[in-house]
């Protein structure tokens, strides 16, 4: 047995069979739907999406995509501004500052020309960051001084670590904190339709609309998006003491209409099989797991239930229902690490044998099959495998003494340079 267990455990590793303790599977493409149970729960829902797509986009077990990318155009932006950034960081390491400069202003020129491409928000600090940094230490004070500003402008808690960088430039960053805070503001007013609209701003999730927003005077970002939309996004100068309104109503995406029949249509599906709204919706997406939601707010009290479909299991993965108060400022930290237990286990493994019936306390011992006596295997003495390793050992010694044997006696003395062998 044990060299058939060798033998088994070899051909799990070269051909890939599916084992239970496997690691390092493929990462399974997915998707999320999360529906309100009813319009008075749209912002709750838009804030739970918000929440678990996080979760899934930072997860290293999924491979995770939106459910509309198929009705949407490619977005190549924020990996444009990535290499940029990166490029921009080495030369900067290296002191080539100039071209750090160059790649850095790109980056920035790139996401600001874009609002509506869903840049990440900490690519684009970090690209000012460095560039604030790369002016001062190329003795362009000024420069350095307002790129710091405008970092602040967007993120006022922001600061520079002074484990990365030298002391002139932490004072020089303090020198800059300070004046931001003398910074006018103003107000924007943002009223998007359809409700539950996601309202970003300088590539931060904010919240949703409609809200009012103080912002520090000068230019800001503004995206607006939500699932099954085309998203919108603009410039916006602030002016100091200024109110503005923004009215903005996004268009559909083409075919979202029917990913919304299909994600409605779960809402009464039984938990008993995989309904082909679910099959179908995981084929036009070809993803390998749909995670699926719903909604219910009442008050400051948020309902949250679902289900995971996959094409390989018969009935669906439940999420109990978990409530929430909205009111409590952790409420969506609590909800993160909800989530974050839930699928931490469901993404590369196989989901074969998930849905078989757990029997319950009071399930009969009589349905269940009897417990086989374990069959062994009598095999002759001379068919065993220790057997024929020890005869392979006795081959090979007497190998060695045959030869030993023909080099020291049957060719005479030996030469000097010769390799002699003795046992």
């Amino acid at each position: 047995m044990p060299g058939r267990m060798a033998c088994l455990v070899l051909a799990a590793l070269n051909f890939g069979w599916d084992v239970p303790a496997a690691s390092g599977a493929e990462r399974p493409r997915t998707v999320l739907l999360v529906l309100p149970r009813d319009p008075g729960s749209d912002h709750g829902a838009a804030l739970v999406y918000r929440v678990i797509e996080d979760v899934l986009r930072q997860s290293q077990g999924y491979d995770y995509q939106s459910i509309d990318s198929a009705g949407a155009a490619a977005d190549h932006t924020p990996e444009q501004v990535r290499a940029l950034v990166a490029t921009a960081r080495q030369a900067y390491d290296e002191l080539e500052l100039k071209t750090a400069i160059r790649h850095l202003e790109q980056a920035l020129k790139l996401a600001e020309d874009n609002p509506v491409s869903a840049v990440d928000g900490a690519e684009y600090r970090w690209a000012m960051t460095l560039l604030g940094a790369s002016y001062h230490l190329l003795g362009e004070s000024a420069r350095g001084h307002k790129m710091f500003l405008r970092l602040l402008s967007i993120e006022p808690a922001a600061r520079l670590d002074p484990t990365l960088f030298p002391p002139a430039l932490t004072r020089a960053f303090d020198d800059a904190v300070a004046a931001a805070r003398r910074l006018a503001t103003g107000t924007l007013d943002i009223q998007p339709s359809p409700p539950g609209t996601e309202v970003w701003v300088d590539l931060a999730f904010r919240g949703v609309g409609p809200m009012q927003l103080a912002l520090p005077e000068g230019r800001h970002l503004i995206r607006l998006q939500r699932r099954g939309f085309q998203p919108f996004g603009m410039q916006r100068d602030v002016l100091a003491g200024a109110e503005e309104v923004i009215r903005q109503t996004l268009s559909p995406l083409p075919g979202s209409p029917a990913v919304s029949s299909r994600a409605a249509a779960l809402l009464t599906a039984s938990d008993d099989e995989v309904p082909p709204p679910a099959r179908e919706l995981l084929e036009r997406a070809s993803a390998r797991r749909l995670f699926w939601f719903q909604v219910a707010v009442s008050g400051s009290r948020l309902s949250l239930s679902g289900r995971l479909y996959a094409p390989e299991i018969r009935r669906p993965v439940p999420f109990p229902e978990q409530v929430f108060d909205m009111s409590q400022e952790q409420w969506q930290r609590q909800l993160e690490a909800v989530f974050s237990s839930f699928s931490a286990d469901l993404g590369g493994r196989t989901l074969a044998g998930i849905d078989t019936p757990t029997p319950g306390p009071g399930s009969s011992d009589a349905a269940r099959p009897p417990p086989q006596e374990r069959k062994t295997s009598r095999k002759p003495w001379y068919a065993t495998w220790w057997f024929w390793a020890a005869s392979g050992g006795v081959a090979a010694g007497a190998i060695g003494l045959v030869l030993g044997l023909t080099l020291t006696q049957g060719g005479g003395s030996p030469r000097s340079g010769d390799v002699v062998f003795r046992f």
